[in-house]
Protein backbone atom coordinates (compact mmCIF):
# COMPACT_ATOMS: atom_id res chain seq x y z
CA UNK A 1 0.00 0.00 0.00
CA UNK A 2 1.18 3.58 -0.95
CA UNK A 3 0.01 6.71 -2.02
CA UNK A 4 -0.21 6.69 -5.64
CA UNK A 5 2.12 9.04 -8.15
CA UNK A 6 0.85 11.86 -9.89
CA UNK A 7 1.98 14.46 -12.27
CA UNK A 8 0.78 17.68 -12.07
CA UNK A 9 1.90 19.06 -15.35
CA UNK A 10 -0.79 18.92 -17.32
CA UNK A 11 -3.14 20.44 -13.98
CA UNK A 12 -5.03 24.13 -14.63
CA UNK A 13 -3.50 26.65 -11.80
CA UNK A 14 -6.92 26.07 -10.03
CA UNK A 15 -7.26 22.25 -10.24
CA UNK A 16 -3.35 22.32 -8.77
CA UNK A 17 -4.83 25.20 -5.96
CA UNK A 18 -7.60 23.10 -4.93
CA UNK A 19 -5.93 19.53 -5.09
CA UNK A 20 -3.38 21.32 -3.17
CA UNK A 21 -6.23 22.39 -0.83
CA UNK A 22 -8.44 18.91 -0.34
CA UNK A 23 -4.82 17.06 0.35
CA UNK A 24 -3.95 19.86 3.08
CA UNK A 25 -7.93 19.08 4.56
CA UNK A 26 -6.97 15.06 4.71
CA UNK A 27 -3.46 15.79 6.21
CA UNK A 28 -4.96 18.00 8.91
CA UNK A 29 -7.38 15.50 9.79
CA UNK A 30 -4.79 12.66 10.36
CA UNK A 31 -4.10 11.67 13.87
CA UNK A 32 -0.18 10.78 12.80
CA UNK A 33 0.28 14.85 11.61
CA UNK A 34 3.13 15.14 13.89
CA UNK A 35 5.26 12.92 12.08
CA UNK A 36 5.05 14.66 8.78
CA UNK A 37 7.59 17.38 9.53
CA UNK A 38 7.89 17.84 6.11
CA UNK A 39 4.17 18.93 5.68
CA UNK A 40 4.82 22.31 7.42
CA UNK A 41 6.58 23.60 4.54
CA UNK A 42 4.04 22.15 2.07
CA UNK A 43 0.90 23.70 3.85
CA UNK A 44 2.61 26.88 3.64
CA UNK A 45 3.41 26.74 0.48
CA UNK A 46 0.00 26.14 -0.61
CA UNK A 47 -1.36 28.87 1.36
CA UNK A 48 1.54 31.27 -0.62
CA UNK A 49 0.22 29.97 -3.79
CA UNK A 50 -3.71 30.14 -3.13
CA UNK A 51 -3.51 33.70 -2.11
CA UNK A 52 -1.07 34.37 -5.54
CA UNK A 53 -4.53 32.40 -7.41
CA UNK A 54 -6.86 34.64 -5.45
CA UNK A 55 -5.13 37.36 -6.34
CA UNK A 56 -4.74 36.69 -10.20
CA UNK A 57 -8.69 35.76 -10.84
CA UNK A 58 -9.87 38.64 -8.86
CA UNK A 59 -9.64 40.72 -11.79
CA UNK A 60 -11.23 38.58 -13.86
CA UNK A 61 -14.84 38.35 -11.84
CA UNK A 62 -17.55 40.21 -13.18
CA UNK A 63 -20.85 40.93 -11.31
CA UNK A 64 -23.03 38.13 -13.50
CA UNK A 65 -20.21 35.76 -13.47
CA UNK A 66 -20.55 36.29 -9.93
CA UNK A 67 -24.28 35.86 -9.27
CA UNK A 68 -24.25 32.60 -11.72
CA UNK A 69 -21.67 30.69 -9.41
CA UNK A 70 -23.98 32.18 -6.18
CA UNK A 71 -27.10 30.43 -7.89
CA UNK A 72 -25.04 27.02 -9.25
CA UNK A 73 -24.13 27.18 -5.17
CA UNK A 74 -28.12 27.58 -3.93
CA UNK A 75 -29.37 24.63 -5.94
CA UNK A 76 -26.12 22.18 -5.01
CA UNK A 77 -26.92 23.13 -1.37
CA UNK A 78 -30.34 22.76 -1.96
CA UNK A 79 -29.68 19.57 -3.68
CA UNK A 80 -27.64 17.68 -1.27
CA UNK A 81 -30.23 19.33 1.64
CA UNK A 82 -32.78 17.39 -0.01
CA UNK A 83 -31.60 14.08 -0.57
CA UNK A 84 -30.52 14.50 3.69
CA UNK A 85 -33.42 15.23 4.24
CA UNK A 86 -34.92 12.21 2.13
CA UNK A 87 -32.53 10.03 4.29
CA UNK A 88 -35.51 10.24 7.22
CA UNK A 89 -37.87 9.66 4.86
CA UNK A 90 -40.86 7.48 6.34
CA UNK A 91 -40.76 5.25 3.30
CA UNK A 92 -38.34 2.70 3.40
CA UNK A 93 -37.60 2.55 -0.15
CA UNK A 94 -37.05 6.17 -0.17
CA UNK A 95 -34.82 6.62 2.90
CA UNK A 96 -32.68 3.46 1.13
CA UNK A 97 -32.39 5.38 -2.14
CA UNK A 98 -31.10 8.79 -0.93
CA UNK A 99 -29.03 6.54 1.69
CA UNK A 100 -27.51 5.21 -1.84
CA UNK A 101 -27.31 8.67 -3.40
CA UNK A 102 -25.52 10.17 -0.26
CA UNK A 103 -22.79 7.23 -0.54
CA UNK A 104 -22.62 8.31 -4.54
CA UNK A 105 -21.96 12.10 -3.37
CA UNK A 106 -19.17 11.81 -0.92
CA UNK A 107 -16.56 12.78 -3.22
CA UNK A 108 -18.86 15.89 -3.79
CA UNK A 109 -18.82 17.23 -0.45
CA UNK A 110 -18.03 20.69 0.02
CA UNK A 111 -17.78 21.36 -3.33
CA UNK A 112 -19.61 25.00 -3.66
CA UNK A 113 -16.55 25.96 -1.91
CA UNK A 114 -14.06 24.66 -4.41
CA UNK A 115 -12.19 27.46 -7.02
CA UNK A 116 -14.46 28.35 -10.03
CA UNK A 117 -12.77 25.59 -12.39
CA UNK A 118 -12.52 22.98 -10.04
CA UNK A 119 -16.40 23.45 -9.21
CA UNK A 120 -17.49 23.33 -13.04
CA UNK A 121 -15.65 20.35 -13.36
CA UNK A 122 -16.49 18.19 -9.88
CA UNK A 123 -20.23 19.05 -10.63
CA UNK A 124 -19.78 18.14 -14.59
CA UNK A 125 -18.68 14.93 -13.54
CA UNK A 126 -21.35 14.81 -10.21
CA UNK A 127 -24.25 15.35 -12.91
CA UNK A 128 -23.01 12.44 -15.47
CA UNK A 129 -22.77 10.07 -12.29
CA UNK A 130 -26.52 10.99 -11.21
CA UNK A 131 -27.61 10.59 -15.17
CA UNK A 132 -26.15 6.64 -15.12
CA UNK A 133 -28.97 4.56 -14.55
CA UNK A 134 -28.68 3.33 -11.21
CA UNK A 135 -28.27 6.89 -9.75
CA UNK A 136 -30.62 8.06 -12.07
CA UNK A 137 -33.30 5.55 -10.68
CA UNK A 138 -32.92 6.34 -7.18
CA UNK A 139 -32.81 10.54 -8.69
CA UNK A 140 -36.21 9.52 -10.30
CA UNK A 141 -37.84 8.12 -7.56
CA UNK A 142 -36.79 11.03 -4.88
CA UNK A 143 -38.68 13.38 -7.61
CA UNK A 144 -35.12 14.86 -7.61
CA UNK A 145 -34.89 14.95 -11.35
CA UNK A 146 -35.49 18.79 -11.70
CA UNK A 147 -32.64 19.73 -8.97
CA UNK A 148 -30.42 17.79 -11.27
CA UNK A 149 -31.02 20.11 -14.55
CA UNK A 150 -31.06 22.38 -12.94
CA UNK A 151 -27.82 22.31 -11.20
CA UNK A 152 -26.90 21.33 -15.15
CA UNK A 153 -28.11 24.64 -16.37
CA UNK A 154 -26.57 26.87 -13.64
CA UNK A 155 -23.18 25.09 -14.54
CA UNK A 156 -23.13 25.14 -18.24
CA UNK A 157 -24.02 28.55 -17.83
CA UNK A 158 -21.30 29.77 -15.53
CA UNK A 159 -18.85 27.58 -17.74
CA UNK A 160 -19.90 30.02 -20.67
CA UNK A 161 -19.70 33.17 -18.96
CA UNK A 162 -16.56 32.02 -17.64
CA UNK A 163 -14.87 30.97 -21.21
CA UNK A 164 -16.01 34.58 -22.34
CA UNK A 165 -13.38 35.79 -20.01
CA UNK A 166 -9.80 37.03 -21.81
CA UNK A 167 -8.24 33.81 -22.83
CA UNK A 168 -5.20 36.19 -22.31
CA UNK A 169 -5.79 36.73 -19.01
CA UNK A 170 -6.01 32.80 -17.96
CA UNK A 171 -2.62 32.17 -20.04
CA UNK A 172 -1.57 35.23 -17.90
CA UNK A 173 -2.34 33.52 -14.37
CA UNK A 174 -0.82 30.62 -15.49
CA UNK A 175 2.87 31.76 -16.23
CA UNK A 176 2.77 34.20 -12.90
CA UNK A 177 2.56 30.93 -10.92
CA UNK A 178 4.51 28.47 -12.35
CA UNK A 179 7.15 29.37 -9.67
CA UNK A 180 5.09 28.89 -7.00
CA UNK A 181 4.11 25.88 -8.15
CA UNK A 182 7.07 23.98 -8.81
CA UNK A 183 7.89 24.35 -5.08
CA UNK A 184 4.72 23.14 -3.89
CA UNK A 185 5.04 19.75 -6.49
CA UNK A 186 8.51 19.65 -4.75
CA UNK A 187 7.35 19.96 -1.34
CA UNK A 188 4.13 17.51 -1.95
CA UNK A 189 6.37 14.56 -3.14
CA UNK A 190 8.56 15.26 0.01
CA UNK A 191 5.44 14.56 2.22
CA UNK A 192 4.22 11.74 0.03
CA UNK A 193 7.78 9.71 0.21
CA UNK A 194 8.08 10.82 3.87
CA UNK A 195 4.25 8.81 4.40
CA UNK A 196 5.16 5.49 1.92
CA UNK A 197 8.40 5.29 4.37
CA UNK A 198 6.24 4.95 7.40
CA UNK A 199 4.21 2.82 5.73
CA UNK A 200 7.56 0.36 5.63
CA UNK A 201 8.72 1.03 8.56
CA UNK A 202 5.68 0.98 10.88
CA UNK A 203 3.05 -0.60 8.61
CA UNK A 204 -0.11 0.44 7.20
CA UNK A 205 -2.61 0.19 10.47
CA UNK A 206 -2.32 3.42 10.95
CA UNK A 207 -2.26 5.40 7.82
CA UNK A 208 -4.69 3.29 5.56
CA UNK A 209 -7.19 5.97 5.87
CA UNK A 210 -5.72 8.74 4.94
CA UNK A 211 -3.74 6.63 2.31
CA UNK A 212 -6.96 5.65 0.88
CA UNK A 213 -8.49 9.19 0.67
CA UNK A 214 -5.46 10.72 -1.20
CA UNK A 215 -5.65 7.53 -3.51
CA UNK A 216 -9.54 8.85 -4.01
CA UNK A 217 -8.69 12.28 -4.91
CA UNK A 218 -5.42 11.45 -6.81
CA UNK A 219 -7.76 9.10 -9.09
CA UNK A 220 -10.31 12.07 -9.20
CA UNK A 221 -8.06 14.86 -10.44
CA UNK A 222 -6.11 12.33 -13.14
CA UNK A 223 -9.91 11.40 -14.63
CA UNK A 224 -10.74 15.22 -14.48
CA UNK A 225 -7.35 16.21 -16.68
CA UNK A 226 -8.03 13.53 -18.68
CA UNK A 227 -11.36 14.42 -19.58
CA UNK A 228 -10.69 18.01 -19.89
CA UNK A 229 -8.16 17.04 -22.64
CA UNK A 230 -10.44 14.39 -24.45
CA UNK A 231 -13.05 17.63 -24.93
CA UNK A 232 -10.86 19.87 -25.90
CA UNK A 233 -9.23 17.35 -28.56
CA UNK A 234 -12.89 16.82 -29.71
CA UNK A 235 -13.62 20.35 -29.71
CA UNK A 236 -10.52 21.04 -32.19
CA UNK A 237 -11.17 17.87 -34.36
CA UNK A 238 -14.76 19.77 -34.49
CA UNK A 239 -13.37 22.82 -36.14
Amino acid sequence: MEIQKISFGQFRAAEHVQFGAEICELIDGALFKEQLPQYGAYKGLHDEEWKIFKKETASMLTPELVQADRMRDKHTTGFFLAIESAQHHYQPEMEKAADRLAILLKLYKGVTKYSYNAQTASLTRMIAELQKSAAAADVDLLGLAGWVSQIDIDNNNFARLMMQRSAGNMDKMEGTMLEIRSRVDTAYFEVVKRINALIVVNGKDAYAELVKLMNERIDYYKRAVAERQTASANKKAKK
